[in-house]
């Protein structure tokens, strides 16, 4: 005999107002531990409340303040057209100092992943994961090599949030942010492998294929180094990221009074290339690599 069906007395539904995948930019996988997520009206500092990481590894919002009526929404086709949003601070921090802390403004609700867009992309695209940036004292991921610097302002300054592109003839591969203190680490692939190391042998070596060949130890990649930077008013401690992002480029320098471009860096295999300005009288190296800011800056 089957039992009788019990009648539907009331349906509750719950609307999650924000979800966020964060993405590490230099690897691109996803990172779902280790985060401190929090969110709060951008009028209402005090309304702050953590996300919870689902088994997704994606980090999500309940109970947000003000928001009552439209998590308990019915989430059809009709709400999401009709559904007002409110703009929210959203902060990240990493309690495992992989990554450097920022925040960004969302407007909820979200539906589905929430979809960043990069400032600096010519043609906005939406994409499903919050880039996360390498603290300076965060260990390199096998396979990678690294870029350091110490970026100072031409007062002397640190030159907080700069970012650091690094660029080979055949595109960008990989950017950074310095931490408030200047300090900046771009951890990058290895650009492809060059039958001579990138210089010509005297008596080249061949494979089997009869093709020249260089040891890996010996193999070296010229580097363009570009960097975005206006200088602040106030450092803050943690900043928005897409007003970090969206710095207008500054130049960096081989010496200054009067300025000297950096020029390209070699890159050796195996080794971390730190690079640094030179003393114009001494021609020593100098412990920072000098950044003049935007021409617009304050």
């Amino acid at each position: 005999m089957v039992a009788p069906a019990h009648p539907i007395i009331e349906r509750v539904t719950r609307v999650a107002p924000l979800g966020i995948r964060f993405v590490d930019e230099a690897l691109g996988v996803p990172v779902g531990t280790g985060l401190t997520v929090t969110a709060w009206p951008a009028d209402r500092p005090a309304g702050r409340i953590q996300a919870f990481r689902n088994p997704s590894g994606i980090y999500v919002f309940a109970g947000l303040p003000g928001m009552h009526d439209i998590e308990t929404g019915s989430g059809n086709a009709e709400y999401w057209a009709m559904v007002s949003r409110r703009s929210f601070v959203v902060e990240v921090v990493d309690a495992e100092r992989r990554f450097l802390p920022f925040r960004f403004t969302a407007d909820l609700p979200v539906r589905d992943v929430f979809l960043w867009t990069d400032p600096t992309e010519s043609v906005p695209n939406g994409q499903a994961g919050v880039p996360l940036f390498p603290a300076p004292n965060r260990s390199v991921p096998a396979g990678l090599a690294v870029v350091r610097a110490d970026l100072r302002d031409m007062d002397g300054e640190p030159a907080a949030w700069a970012v650091l592109e690094v660029w080979t003839d055949s595109g960008r591969l990989g950017r950074g942010i310095a931490d408030q203190h200047g300090r900046v680490a771009v951890n990058i692939p290895y650009p492809a492998l060059e039958p001579f190391g990138g210089r010509l042998p005297a008596s080249p070596v061949t494979t089997e294929f009869g093709l020249p060949a260089t040891p890996l130890v010996r193999q070296s990649w010229n580097l363009e180094l570009r960097v975005y930077y206006r200088r602040g008013q106030t450092v803050l401690e943690i900043p928005d990221l897409a007003d970090v992002l969206g710095q207008p480029p500054g130049r960096l320098l081989l010496a200054a009074n009067p300025d000297e471009p950096l020029g390209d860096q070699v890159l050796k295999y195996g080794r971390e290339l730190v690079v640094r300005s030179r003393d114009r009288f001494t021609g020593a190296f100098l412990p920072v690599l000098l950044v003049r800011p935007a021409a617009n800056s304050p």
